[in-house]
């Protein structure tokens, strides 16, 4: 309407309803912002979970193959008879093991190659002994794994990750796993912990852990009796 000079002007009713419009557009660019806001961090969560699970699981892998193996990393020897760890390995540069097409335990990296073969997790200190290696998938390190000897003393084993010297306070022998005869074995008691590793080799923080117990004869390990 226009008043008596023929200036245009708004009734109340009418002003108020452009304010009503503006502020819808207000909300609705708002709410555009957010939806937006909201799908990004929908796909940077999809992604860091994504990563997280791809970590466990490549630590998850390394330990089962600690397990399922853990007869040939306890004597340092594949199915082939070759040692599997050699004297002088540097704890940042750790074997490469992967399992091979014919179920023998192979290097990738031969560490022996014609050097002396490391004394066999079975007869190292407990104090001091340890076994740790890269498991290698698809060629490429995936898990550091660590193995060492469970004892009735917390000790941190030197060279290995604070991850893998947080183990339990128990005696290392026990009594024989089922099936064998109490009268002529012993358990002996390790920790198997493994440590997801990234694109770059470097450990995160996915670490999954499990005690494993190998049957041995007892006339050959009395002398840790009460460690």
């Amino acid at each position: 309407m226009q008043d008596s000079k023929g200036h245009k002007v708004f009734k109340q009713d009418e002003g108020y309803m452009l304010l009503v419009v503006v502020m819808i557009l207000v909300v609705l660019t708002s709410l555009g912002l957010y939806q937006l806001t909201a799908t990004s961090i929908g796909i940077m969560s999809s992604a860091t979970e994504k990563r997280d699970n791809t970590f466990l699981a490549n630590a998850e892998q390394g330990l089962k193959f600690a397990i399922v193996n853990f007869a040939a990393l306890y004597n340092n020897t594949d199915n082939s008879g070759g040692g599997l760890f050699c004297d002088g390995a540097d704890i940042s540069d750790p074997v490469h093991l992967s399992m091979g097409t014919s179920g023998v335990i192979v290097s990738e990296n031969n560490p022996c190659g014609g050097s002396t073969a490391a004394t066999p997790l079975r007869d190292q200190s407990l104090a001091a002994g340890c076994v740790f290696f890269d498991y290698v998938a698809d060629g490429e390190p995936v898990a550091l794994v660590e193995i060492r000897a469970i004892m009735n003393s917390q000790v941190s084993v030197p060279g290995l990750t604070t991850a893998a010297n947080d183990v339990p306070v128990q005696l290392h022998l026990s009594f024989a796993p089922q099936g064998y005869s109490v009268d002529r074995y012993k358990s002996r008691n390790y920790c198997i912990t493994s440590t997801a590793l990234d694109p770059d080799g470097n450990p995160v923080s996915h670490i999954v852990q499990a005690g494993v117990v190998m049957p041995v004869e007892k006339n050959t390990v009395n002398f840790l009796i009460g460690q």
